[in-house]
């Protein structure tokens, strides 16, 4: 939301209009962050710090959104469910990621050699085992 309303607030300064649907925008993201507060407690540290920067940025755009609205644009509010659904498309890139899971992580080569190769048989022996009940249950079943 942090972007799609201080995008918006850019937006509505340069064309001269549309800063009643920024401030809804920003509105929502301070709402948001509200909500969200609390885990950013918890965690503490540099994540508080920097959660703490963002709302403080997002309460600040969100005032001046509403003051420049109020005295220089003089539009309605709009009711943020009137707003048009920003496209997912727009924001978040739909790559896959099948082959980073598939990938061996970098560890296991580096450590590999410290499972002894008698373990390496017995986890194939236990491998086939499991095969061979999961083979029987479905005869059986068929």
């Amino acid at each position: 939301m942090w972007h799609l309303g201080s995008g918006k607030f850019a937006e509505a300064e340069s064309k001269g209009k549309g800063m009643a649907a920024a401030n809804t925008y920003l509105k929502e993201c301070v709402r948001l962050y509200g909500e969200a507060q609390p885990f950013a407690q918890a965690l503490g540290g540099s994540y508080k710090s920097n959660f703490d920067a963002k709302i403080i940025a997002a309460r600040e755009l969100q005032a001046k959104a509403e003051h420049e609205n109020k005295s220089i644009y003089y539009e309605p509010q709009v009711a943020i469910e009137d707003l048009p659904k920003p496209d997912p498309q727009n924001y978040v890139s739909l790559e896959s990621c099948q082959e980073d899971l598939a990938k061996p992580c970098d560890l296991d080569n580096s450590l590999r050699h410290l499972v002894p190769p008698e373990v390496r048989a017995m986890n194939d022996e236990l491998k086939a085992q499991i095969a061979q009940m999961i083979q029987d249950e479905f005869t059986k079943v068929s």
